[in-house]
């Protein structure tokens, strides 16, 4: 009986105190700006047949460059989407140009150039860096 009863004891004080975690503490700074996982990487699909007329650019577009239009998943925006241009001049390297701050207007400063993402030939990415307003970070990468 008094096994059993110190087998008890042990059981209500001792079995508890195996599932605890000690509380850690860390000190340093956190970084305001936020980094692209490379690993999860997805591709667009892009019309060409897209209709850009309506669009407004400064400055415009090379004269001869083929637009395609795409969506990037954007969470600052109430749709969660946003319209990405993919431009590619007759001449030089492709880019995105995208609206970073929605003004409605594709502006210089806006474009993000394509380069090359890995040793395969043709494989080119690019990197979006989006303001973010009221949050800690103050961009967020694509």
């Amino acid at each position: 009986m008094k096994r059993l009863r110190g087998l008890i004891l042990f059981l209500i004080f001792a079995v508890p105190a195996f599932g605890q975690e000690t509380a850690a503490t860390f000190t340093g700074k956190l970084d305001r700006e936020l980094v692209v996982e490379t690993f999860h990487i997805y591709q667009r699909v892009w019309s060409a047949a897209a209709d850009t007329s309506n669009l407004k650019f400064s400055p415009a577009p090379e004269k001869g460059a083929l637009i395609s239009v795409g969506e990037l998943i954007d969470q600052r925006v109430a749709s969660g989407k946003s319209q990405v241009l993919l431009v590619e001049p007759p001449i030089g390297n492709p880019y995105i140009w995208f609206d970073s701050d929605a003004n409605g207007l594709y502006e210089a400063a806006e474009k993000f150039p394509m380069i090359s993402a890995h040793d395969v030939p043709n494989d080119l990415a690019a990197r979006l860096t989006l303001p973010i307003k009221n949050s800690y970070f103050s961009t967020f990468p694509i």
